[in-house]
């Protein structure tokens, strides 16, 4: 379906474990990838940070090598400044040091991969639990994490919102957010990166199995308007945009 429909790329999770890996699942799902012309991201995540950050870039370092020919994107967790995500209290200078051992370990057994921040949630709660995507990120450049991810990722969930909202806001969810994301690595100085989009989209209740209110909600028809809008601003407006992932194309 994602190749029929025009789309160039797959979003996949491999669960890390301190215990053991599924390498022969890991093996059919990229081949089947492969066969039909995709291309893959590989998010490594777990259910909980690993103790010892080493431990978990030795295993990034293993499947980086082992499909250096097939992969080259590689995603370090994902939503680490939730609780929820990192399977803990979030904490920047924690998730910075896993980034920092697995950027490391992933380019010595993969010399052409790009290392892509993990997809930070958007939230505007400033702790304990959640921090603000914004914030978070602010606090990954104080701690001197820029050399350590090849491209930054957010997710520019709109909610309620339509595509077009032009009004940015710390305090606001909407697909306008992404700029904020991006002013805070301009600010930075890491103006020379892509900014991934790790998820988008807009949820449709009367397609959902278990409705949540806490996403909004849009019609089927606004679903398919909002999502081509978006990609269309996001071509025309954002040449500092890296790939957009679209969640989700077949639940």
């Amino acid at each position: 379906v994602a190749a029929s429909s025009g789309f160039g790329w797959v979003r996949q999770t491999f669960q890390w474990s301190e215990q053991s890996f599924n390498w022969n699942a890991a093996d059919e799902l990229i081949a089947a990838v492969i066969a039909h012309d995709l291309r893959l991201i590989a998010v490594f995540s777990g259910e909980r940070p690993p103790r010892d950050p080493i431990t978990f870039a030795e295993f990034a370092a293993r499947f980086a090598g082992r499909y250096a020919e097939a992969i080259d994107v590689y995603q370090i967790w994902d939503e680490p400044n939730l609780k929820s995500g990192w399977g803990e209290i979030p904490s920047a200078a924690a998730y910075g040091r896993l980034l920092a051992a697995s950027h490391a370990a992933i380019h010595r057994a993969d010399t052409r991969s790009t290392v892509l921040l993990a997809g930070l949630a958007p939230t505007v709660e400033t702790g304990p639990e959640n921090i603000s995507d914004l914030l978070f990120l602010r606090q990954l450049y104080a701690l001197g994490a820029a050399p350590f991810f090849d491209a930054a990722a957010g997710k520019p969930y709109a909610f309620n919102s339509d595509p077009e909202e032009r009004r940015p806001h710390p305090k606001r969810l909407s697909f306008s957010r992404f700029i904020l994301l991006r002013d805070e690595m301009e600010r930075a100085g890491d103006e020379d990166k892509l900014l991934w989009g790790s998820h988008f989209g807009w949820y449709n209740p009367s397609a959902a199995a278990n409705p949540q209110a806490t996403w909004g909600g849009v019609n089927a028809s606004q679903q398919v308007e909002f999502t081509s809008a978006a990609f269309e601003r996001a071509r025309r407006e954002w040449p500092w945009g890296g790939v957009l992932v679209l969640e989700n194309l077949q639940p």
